[in-house]
């Protein structure tokens, strides 16, 4: 595993386990495990299931609500699941799919917290407003042809010279 100093302890706890030390103190109790009782923090790369997580996400989200308690559960898993279809990750992007998600994770959990959707849904939005425009090259040429970028430039310095002279 990956680790800040973990090959030192991990080596010091094999040692001791080979002495016969064990997980036993001199008294005959049983020691905490290193988790609880070392300040060194281990961090250890995990692989990242996708296929399995859209399929929980979307059984979960397919669940019809029989009670007040599964509101939350069904909404959580309708609102990972959009954000899985948004940025493409196990599921093809598709942004309308997601923007379904999204809108029963709502619908579900008329109750529950609507700022994070709202929130991405306007991402959401904005997303597929970028994705619709044109290539950079020719969105630049497209700006500097229209006439009245011109004038909102000449707008703005002067209202920058105004702001400096005063």
């Amino acid at each position: 595993g990956v680790g800040a100093g973990g090959g030192a302890a991990a080596a010091a706890e094999e040692e001791a386990r080979a002495q016969g030390g064990g997980n036993e103190d001199d008294s005959g109790d049983l020691e905490l495990p290193n988790l609880y009782t070392s300040s060194e923090v281990e961090l250890r790369p995990q692989t990242v299931d996708y296929e399995a997580a859209i399929a929980r996400y979307r059984k979960t989200a397919e669940m019809t609500v029989t009670g007040e308690w599964m509101q939350g559960f069904v909404a959580r898993g309708s609102f990972n699941l959009g954000f899985m279809h948004q940025f493409g990750l196990g599921a093809a992007q598709d942004l309308q799919t997601a923007k379904q998600h999204y809108h029963r994770c709502r619908e579900v959990d008329p109750s529950g917290l609507h700022t994070p959707v709202t929130m991405i849904l306007l991402a959401l939005g904005a997303h597929m407003m970028f994705l619709r425009l044109p290539p950079w090259p020719i969105l630049m040429e497209r700006i500097f042809a229209d006439f009245r970028v011109h004038v909102l430039v000449l707008h703005l310095v002067c209202i920058v010279a105004l702001v400096v002279v005063r």
